[in-house]
């Protein structure tokens, strides 16, 4: 496994990582993993990976686009000496075009996507050993949906950043739709973007596969 012994694996996200995470505890106590994706890659190494003491700490926060997770960067994630780092944005960066417009919010389109992945990277990978880029995902089944192509159209820009910085890109959106064949989205969701358990184990299979958890 990718993972050494004694590894601090920080992961970044919005709401779909913070998943009610305790905000008042430090890290690695009891509910500060949210009871998400983090939870099932934090307790499938600890019952999988014994030997490996791996510190697995939960640093989403509801609502963060990338604009945000950029601003919280060096404060709410380098300050913690990852070794590891995953990152899941995008899925607000996205939304906010489709449900904030009367708000005349600030969008963030593809460059600015772009330009502020980027800046992370370039805090963060001269730092660290590995950071997993991860797409953020829709539990949807028309692949026409207006909301469902942006997504992807930004996720391809996760992919050319992480090409980039020769990083590791984790399609989670991929392993999604493969589900999505045999079952309908609600199985795993009520609004196609906040997944139930069983839609927070695909995504954690999606990381634990990519760092090689057998």
């Amino acid at each position: 496994m990718m993972l050494e012994k004694g590894s601090r694996l920080v992961m970044a996200g919005d709401s779909v990582t913070d998943c009610n995470r305790n905000y008042t505890l430090p890290p690695c106590f009891w509910s500060t993993w949210g009871d998400g994706y983090v939870h099932v890659v934090y307790s499938s190494l600890l019952a999988f990976a014994p030997d490996r003491n791996i510190m697995v700490i939960n640093q989403g926060v509801s609502g963060n686009t990338s604009e945000d997770l950029k601003v919280r960067w060096d404060k709410d994630i380098m300050t913690l000496n990852p070794d590891y780092v995953s990152v899941m944005i995008g899925i607000n960066d996205v939304w906010r075009h489709f449900d904030s417009v009367v708000r005349q919010e600030k969008l963030i389109d593809r460059n600015q996507f772009h330009a502020n992945l980027r800046e992370i990277m370039n805090r963060t990978v001269p730092s660290v050993k590995k950071v997993f880029l991860m797409t953020p995902v829709m539990f949807e089944i028309n692949k026409n949906e207006p909301m469902f192509v942006m997504l992807r159209e930004y996720d391809a820009v996760i992919r050319k950043v992480a090409e980039e910085f020769d990083q590791p890109f984790i399609d989670c959106q991929s392993r999604v739709d493969a589900v999505l064949k045999y079952q309908h989205p609600y199985m795993f969701t009520t609004d196609r973007v906040h997944p139930n358990l069983p839609g927070h184990m695909i995504l954690a299979k999606c990381f634990l596969d990519a760092v090689g958890l057998e």
